[in-house]
């Protein structure tokens, strides 16, 4: 870790005009290449007219492939450090509080970290021989696929900022209880982008693009819960009855002894008293299915009945992520449309 005036004076230092670096081994000619480069992604302490230079514009050639490897892992590492800021608010680390502090658009440097992070695996770090051989390898590329190339390449942006737009504008306003649902699978718009990426097809032949039905994702999710809920009051009024009329079924009394009964019995009882916040169902329900066989006694038909309900609730499919993706491909497509227009593309 450097101390406050190294890093100072690596944060004065004018990323315009042409400078020369001279230094022996080991003192700190990486850690100065990767906060100048932190600087230059994010537009930390720049001229006013100087805005912040995209990964794909930035070259870092290295002698060797182990320097190579060390300068972009150090940079992947220290933006994912500045990513966590974002969430946890501290952040033990002298140098990322010393970045933090000459940031003066918290909001601007979190969308630009997203999309650093996602555009860093094409970061342009060579090894000096590689670096020629890939200039010239691309250079021998058919010439007239270039505008090609161009116009996918800034589709995809468009789609990537669209995505983002999408997880800002709509994400963060859904109930914090389906927040939390979605974020099991998709914990920032890079992730939700990445699985949908292949599903949007530039070219506007895929079938997605043509959606017509729009979902509500919070009526859907209240309903969902307002289901679990009417089988967990369902299952209060006759867990008592189950216990002690079970016997009477035709089932495998080694499986049914007492001491399962009762283990299973309050831990569904305890699932059904706490308060629904997402779709878990407990394991234990798929041992009071319909599958227990019938008695002919008219006692019993009642809790045959809720068994039968019991296994119709387990089949419902309380999932809304294929329904979530649906919706942000069509959001995503609307604000990328509407990026296009405005762009006249």
């Amino acid at each position: 870790m450097k101390k406050n005036k190294e890093i100072k004076e690596i944060f004065d230092f004018s990323l315009t005009g042409k400078h020369v670096i001279e230094a022996s081994a080991g003192t700190g000619k990486t850690f100065f290449i990767v906060l100048t480069y932190i600087r230059l992604i994010l537009g930390i302490n720049t001229k006013k007219n100087m805005q912040p230079i995209p990964v794909k514009k930035i070259l870092v050639l290295t002698f060797n492939k182990s320097a190579k490897e060390e300068i972009f892992k150090r940079i992947k590492n220290t933006i994912q450090k500045l990513k966590k800021f974002f969430f946890k608010k501290k952040i033990k680390d002298k140098n990322i509080d010393f970045i933090l502090k000459n940031i003066k658009n918290l909001k601007l440097t979190y969308i630009l970290l997203l999309k650093v992070e996602f555009d860093l695996e094409q970061a342009k770090i060579f090894t000096i021989d590689s670096f020629f051989f890939k200039t010239l390898d691309y250079y021998t590329l058919n010439l007239n696929n270039l505008n090609k190339i161009k116009k996918n390449e800034n589709e995809k942006n468009i789609y990537l900022q669209s995505t983002i737009d999408f997880w800002r504008k709509k994400c963060f306003f859904f109930p914090k209880n389906l927040l939390n649902i979605i974020y099991k699978r998709w914990k920032n718009p890079l992730n939700l982008f990445k699985e949908i990426e292949s599903w949007i097809n530039y070219q506007n032949n895929n079938p997605y693009l043509k959606i017509k039905k729009k979902y509500c994702l919070i009526t859907l999710h209240k309903k969902n819960i307002k289901k679990i809920n009417f089988y967990k009051k369902s299952w209060l009024g006759i867990s008592k009855k189950i216990f002690n009329l079970i016997d009477n079924f035709d089932i495998n009394k080694r499986i049914f002894n007492k001491k399962n009964k009762e283990r299973w019995i309050n831990l569904i009882n305890k699932w059904a008293k706490e308060k629904t916040i997402d779709y878990f169902i407990p394991k234990e329900l798929s041992y009071f299915k319909k599958k227990i066989k019938k008695v002919k006694n008219e006692k019993n038909k009642e809790l045959y009945n809720f068994f039968v309900f019991t296994e119709f609730f387990l089949k419902q499919n309380f999932s809304i992520e294929k329904k979530f993706i649906l919706f942000s491909i069509q959001k995503i497509i609307y604000y990328a449309n509407l990026k296009k227009k405005k762009m006249d593309i």
